[in-house]
């Protein structure tokens, strides 16, 4: 797939910004080549229990997972088909995976770290990768990150904006959510 002159000049920009907020969260690549970045930071959301029955309180420390967007970008136009680029993603993202869950149990800095979430349009695809999905915050707050987030599907989605105009009932944003046990139960290679 070929990008415009006028995406390729959003891309830089946005950029930019991704690497400004990265460094001003603290955001680390869990790979080099990965998709997955992290962040930590106290819980100062509602007491969870996760469905494999991790609790998540608030002042509990939790990674935050941020999708490298220009990442994922440079790897979808690898390949000539969606389907292609879907299983490609989908193996780099269970990389990623294996790569906290090792990071997790190595390094005592990450000892506390409860559970891991994000905030996503992409939860069916989460899913697949063995999170779970809960509805997103209160409406003023959902409208925010979804007018984000769709700012972000215009910017890197292969149709563009006209991604926006085929239905907006699947572009819901909700949480997904990862305890630290099933974490390292399901990605922590066996040595």
């Amino acid at each position: 797939m070929e990008l415009s002159f006028w995406r390729k000049q959003l891309l830089s920009v946005w950029d930019i910004w991704e690497r400004f907020f990265g460094e001003l969260n603290h955001i680390q690549k869990i790979r080099p080549d990965g998709l997955f970045r992290l962040s930590t930071h106290l819980y100062h959301g509602p007491a969870l229990e996760l469905n494999d029955g991790a609790p998540v309180r608030p002042g509990d420390l939790v990674g935050e997972i941020h999708l490298s967007s220009p990442d994922a970008l440079k790897l979808q136009l690898k390949y000539s088909s969606r389907v292609k680029a879907a299983i490609a993603t989908r193996k780099a993202l269970m990389r990623d995976l294996v790569c906290l869950a090792a990071w997790m149990a190595r390094e005592p800095g990450m000892a506390e770290v409860k559970a891991f979430y994000s905030i996503t349009m992409l939860y069916h695809g989460a899913r697949v990768l063995g999170f779970e999905d809960r509805e997103f915050g209160n409406r003023v707050q959902r409208w925010l990150y979804t007018l984000g987030e769709g700012l972000l599907l215009v910017i890197y989605h292969p149709a563009g904006i006209f991604r926006l105009w085929q239905g907006r009932q699947d572009l819901t944003l909700k949480y997904i959510w990862m305890s630290r046990q099933k974490l390292l139960r399901d990605f922590l290679p066996m040595d």
